[in-house]
């Protein structure tokens, strides 16, 4: 049983347990021995299924987590093997993509090609590499016969195609490529070649080059480089696009190399020397164009016909031996022989046969020679090239020479009709010039003209006959005998031929030169653009003078007026001064200046003043008779010298009175120009020439002190010169010279007059100024203001006096003092009020001084405002805005209109003292008064009465309405810092 149950698949615990229960179960009873045995292998069955069952459960459980691991590191392996495969699929992408974009940029490049050689074959590689690639800068260089020398054959630099250059290869990418590398630096260029100026200079970053070969195993012929500012993002790309076109690109090159130098031989080839090609026979292969022109044969008709055929003759037997002696001997041969041409003519040439050797063999002959013939037409040509140009070199000496423009003429002709004796017959020809505003010719140089020649071609009109038709046309006209071109039939005429040069100056005719030749003689393009030259240097002599006649001219005449100048003037009246002084004659200058010029020349324009001044000048030349002169001085100012009147004073002053007055009677008749009547008159000064020791400067001083003497008296007058005019006319220099220093030394003093009510308060004060001369005292403005309104000078003074007196105002109601006064006034002169920045003065004047503008009142008088209306509204508008018054002074002496008072912005009027000071026994001046007041009454302006003397005056002016007054009677001007202590009285 234990034997049985060892070879039973039992455990060994459970074997031990049965060894144990069976020798417990022999002490039992034998009926009960089989029921134990039974029950017991049913318990070891049970026990066994269960252990069987656990190790099926472990076994599957270990099964399945070694198949979970395995299948976890299968689907890792499947991820890692997908990942590969999409890496490598974006790879072939990648490579598929930059390939078609490679076959792309070949195919542009390629296209962009198609049609291209030589050098626009390399442009366009450039240009269209660099916009392909993007990149900055591409270049195609070619060797040199110095090896450390490249010149480049195009180059694109930032898409635009530059001059090329040569360039040394020393510590460069070129010298690596021309030893036959690849280059390739995506980055940091400069790290590896740091000595390269080119890199450095042009902030080179990247390069790619590739060495462009003839043929295998020889050395480069040149390199195609690109160059940027910025990394390249795939240079292979760009080093394999290089590679791609380099063979092309070398073809090209060696194609346009070999191109020049075929060009270059061909050039050699084809020279003024007759050249031929033989083979080692003798046999023509080839000629060139000189040796057709020389022999008369075709090559074609020499092809393969042998050289000595021509060479051998009758006059060449005793050289011909020696000739091919030497030739197969030394392999050379020059000298003289005679052949023939293809009209069977002998000629004689200089020349010299070749031998070309190859292997040490003879291979070709060149035949190289001249034709002595042709070289004496060549001579003969040298010799005509070198008497133009020395005609033209004569001609240059001439022109410029210090002659007349008759004279120079002359001396052209005599040069030329010796000079160019092909072209003249018997020494005939003549120049023509142009008459001033007509079309016509005038004979003006002539040589070897009979006198029907110089009478028929004295005057040639445009069109007529050779001369004219040449004028007309501006163009050479040429005939090669007289009777197929002339119009003018002369007697004792031979036969000849023309040409008729034009002369010309910025395309306008100025004459002809007229050049005899022989009979038959035949056109020449050569000879006509030597005619050209010749009549270029002739215009050039025909300007110089007559420039220069314009300049002298000039330097004595008006250039708008013709008229003489000052400087003819002054000659003239030294002249006269000199023939009275000899003959006692007396002779007058008359100075005259239009009236008022100025104002027709602002409101017409000055294109109407320049015709004012001719039609005066062409009136003042009517005038006077031939032997007077009339000049032009500035403007509007003429001066007439009367020559030689009499001898008799008396009688002078009265001729020199009546041409005056006629003068003045002339000026006075209406001026018609543009469709409309000027009226204008003249004053006229005058000083008589009799003798004296006064020069020419004086008298003419004399004139215009005259003249400036009539102005004053109104104008449209004659005044006589008188010593007392002199003196009146120094004192006023001396004025405006010491005006200068009083300006410039500020010597002016202010004054005020008060202006005072009728309760006796100061109200306003009118400013005044006054010339404190450091040695003559004080000086009345009537002395200097004049004279300073007619210098420019018055505008240095009124601003000055603006300023002092708004500093005044406000320095006292600073101090507390004249709270009283309305307003201070200031006089405005007619100068300063019509500059253009007087708006701008005024209120600069306000913004330094702090000056209250509703304080100031600003006088004018009716001229000013009367004179430029719309002017004086926009000033006046514009500085009434800010609260600046206006005063209307001396009110009722100007204008007889009082329109201008509804249209300015006026505050103030103030009656003028003439009215005043007749005021108590005038009825007249009492009646303009009450007007004046009622319309300052109507109009709501305030009122000053001027020049109030009297008590009476004062109280029938407040009877009529008036309540401010200014004069004596109330105070004399006062130093202005004396205003503030003045008290005024009723009975002051």
């Amino acid at each position: 049983m234990v034997k049985g149950l060892a070879n039973s698949h039992v455990t060994p615990i459970a074997l031990t347990s049965v060894v144990s229960l069976s020798t417990r179960c022999q002490a039992s009873e034998n009926s009960q021995l089989l029921d134990a045995r039974e029950m017991i292998v049913h318990s070891m069955l049970t026990y066994d299924l269960l252990i069987i069952f656990g190790f099926i459960v472990l076994a599957f459980l270990w099964i399945k987590r070694r198949n979970n691991r395995r299948l976890q590191q299968f689907r890792q392996r499947v991820e890692q093997e997908k990942e590969h495969l999409h890496q490598e699929n974006e790879r072939i992408k990648y490579q598929l993509q930059e390939r078609q974009h490679l076959e792309k940029l070949q195919q542009k490049v390629t296209s962009a090609l198609a049609t291209k050689t030589g050098e626009k074959f390399f442009q366009q590689l450039c240009k269209t590499l660099a916009e392909e690639l993007q990149v900055d800068f591409v270049y195609v260089a070619r060797t040199t016969d110095d090896p450390a020398i490249i010149e480049s054959v195009a180059i694109c630099d930032h898409h635009k195609i530059t001059d090329p250059l040569q360039h040394g290869i020393a510590n460069s990418p070129c010298a690596e490529i021309l030893r036959g590398e690849q280059i390739l630096h995506s980055e940091s260029l400069a790290t590896f070649y740091p000595d390269s100026a080119l890199i450095r200079d042009h902030h080179w970053v990247s390069y790619a080059g590739v060495p462009l070969f003839q043929s295998e195993n020889t050395p480069p012929v040149g390199l195609v480089a690109v160059m940027d500012t910025s990394p390249f993002l795939n240079g292979d790309n760009i080093l394999y696009l290089l590679n791609m076109f380099a063979n092309r690109i070398a073809s090209e090159m060696m194609r346009l190399r070999t191109e020049n130098e075929m060009k270059l031989l061909a050039t050699t080839f084809e020279t003024h020397e007759a050249i031929a090609i033989l083979d080692q026979k003798m046999h023509y292969l080839r000629v060139n164009t000189s040796f057709t022109e020389i022999t008369g044969y075709q090559q074609a008709d020499l092809i393969g016909k042998s050289a000595t055929a021509q060479w051998k003759n009758e006059a060449n037997e005793e050289q011909f031996e020696e000739m091919y002696q030497q030739l197969f001997s030394k392999g050379h041969w020059q000298g003289e022989l005679w052949r023939k041409r293809s009209n069977g003519r002998m000629f004689l040439q200089w020349g010299a046969i070749t031998a070309v050797y190859h292997h040490g063999k003879i291979s070709h002959f060149v035949e190289s020679f001249l034709d002595f013939t042709q070289q004496q037409k060549q001579l003969d040509k040298i010799e005509r090239t070198a008497a133009e140009e020395q005609s033209i070199s004569q001609l240059l000496r001439i022109s410029l020479r210090p002659t007349n423009l008759v004279d120079y003429l002359n001396e052209v002709l005599d040069c030329l009709l010796v000079a160019i004796p092909w072209l003249n017959i018997q020494k005939k020809g003549a120049i023509f010039l142009v008459g001033k505003h007509e079309h016509a010719l005038h004979l003006t140089a002539s040589r070897g003209f009979n006198p029907d020649q110089t009478r028929m071609c004295r005057v040639v009109k445009f069109g007529q006959c050779m001369c004219g038709k040449a004028a007309q046309n501006q163009t050479i006209t040429y005939c090669d005998e007289t009777s197929h071109c002339q119009d003018l039939l002369i007697n004792q005429q031979f036969d000849h031929g023309h040409y008729v040069v034009p002369v010309t100056q910025n395309g306008d005719i100025v004459g002809v030169l007229l050049l005899f030749l022989n009979p038959g003689h035949p056109r020449s393009y050569t000879e006509e653009q030597y005619l050209y030259r010749l009549a270029d240097i002739l215009s050039m002599g025909i300007s110089r003078r007559n420039h220069q006649e314009h300049i002298e001219f000039l330097a004595y005449h008006d250039v708008l007026t013709d008229l003489p100048n000052r400087r003819l003037l002054m000659d003239r009246i030294n002249q006269e001064i000199a023939a009275g002084q000899r003959l006692g004659t007396i002779g007058a200058i008359l100075y005259l200046d239009l009236d008022r010029f100025k104002n027709t020349n602002d409101a017409l324009g000055h294109y109407i003043g320049d015709q004012v001044l001719k039609e005066t000048a062409h009136r003042l030349s009517q005038s006077v008779t031939s032997s007077d002169i009339v000049t032009r001085l500035s403007s509007d100012e003429f001066v007439i010298l009367l020559s030689a009147l009499t001898t008799d004073l008396h009688q002078a002053e009265e001729k020199s009175a009546d041409i005056a007055q006629k003068i003045i009677d002339q000026i006075r008749l209406p001026y018609n120009l543009s469709g409309r009547d000027i009226s204008l008159t003249c004053s006229i000064g005058i000083a008589l020439l009799h003798g004296d020791d006064n020069d020419s400067s004086d008298l003419l001083r004399f004139a215009d002190t005259a003249m400036h003497y009539a102005k004053a008296e109104g104008g449209n007058m004659i005044s006589f010169f008188h010593p007392f005019m002199q003196s009146k006319a120094e004192q006023r220099l001396i004025i405006e010279r010491e005006l200068n220093i009083a300006i410039e030394e500020r010597q002016f003093q202010l004054q005020c007059q008060p202006q005072v009510d009728n309760l006796g308060r100061i109200r306003g004060t009118e400013f005044l100024v006054r010339w404190l001369h450091p040695e003559k005292g004080l000086i009345s403005p009537a002395d200097f203001i004049p004279i300073a309104e007619e210098t420019g000078q018055i505008r240095a003074i009124d601003t000055w006096v603006l300023e002092t007196a708004c500093s005044l105002y406000c320095h006292w109601q600073a101090q507390d003092l004249l709270r009283e006064l309305d307003s201070i006034s200031v006089n405005i002169s007619p100068q300063l009020f019509h500059q253009n920045d007087f708006v701008t003065l005024v209120e600069s004047v306000l913004q330094r001084t702090k000056m209250p503008a509703d304080k100031l009142m600003l006088e004018l008088t009716e001229g000013i405002l009367i004179k430029d209306m719309t002017g004086a509204i926009g000033k006046m508008d514009k500085l009434h805005r800010q609260g600046i018054r206006f005063s209307i002074d001396d009110f009722g002496t100007g204008y007889s209109s009082m329109s201008y008072l509804k249209r300015l912005s006026i505050d103030e009027l103030k009656i003028d003292q003439s009215f005043i000071r007749d005021l108590t026994a005038s009825r007249q001046d009492s009646a303009i008064v009450e007007t004046i007041i009622t319309l300052a009454e109507q109009l709501d302006l305030s009122l000053v009465s001027e020049g109030v003397e009297t008590a009476e005056q004062r109280d029938l002016l407040f009877q009529k309405g008036c309540r401010i007054f200014q004069g004596y009677f109330f105070s004399r001007p006062l130093p202005a810092e004396e205003l503030p202590n003045y008290r005024p009285t009723p009975t002051s």
